[in-house]
C-alpha cells in the first residue's frame, strides 16, 4: 500500500479517534500512516490490517477483534516499542 493512502486513512482514523480518547502518541502513529515512532517502519500488512501487537490491562495479548473493547497498549513487532492506545 502506498504511504499517501495510509496517511489519508490514518488521518481519518485519528480524527475519529479524538472522540474515542486515543492518546496523543497513538493519534500520531495513525496520522503518520502507521509508521512506528521508534524504528520508522510502516506497521501495516498486505491485507490492510495494522501489524502491531496489542495487550490488555492485564498484560495479556488481545486479538484484533477485541482491540476496541480490551486493548490498552500497542507494541511494534519489529523494535518492541510500546505506546498506550487510549486514555
Amino acid at each position: 500500500m502506498s504511504n499517501w493512502y495510509l496517511k489519508l486513512v490514518g488521518g481519518f482514523a485519528a480524527a475519529i479517534g479524538r472522540l474515542d480518547r486515543y492518546t496523543p502518541e497513538h493519534l500520531q502513529w495513525l496520522s503518520s500512516g502507521y509508521v512506528c515512532q521508534s524504528c520508522s517502519q510502516t506497521l501495516m500488512n498486505g491485507w490492510g490490517v495494522a501489524d502491531v501487537r496489542c495487550y490488555g490491562a492485564n498484560g495479556e495479548r488481545v486479538s484484533v477483534a477485541m482491540i476496541r473493547l480490551k486493548g490498552r497498549v500497542f507494541e511494534c513487532p519489529r523494535c518492541n516499542h510500546r505506546w498506550e492506545f487510549r486514555r
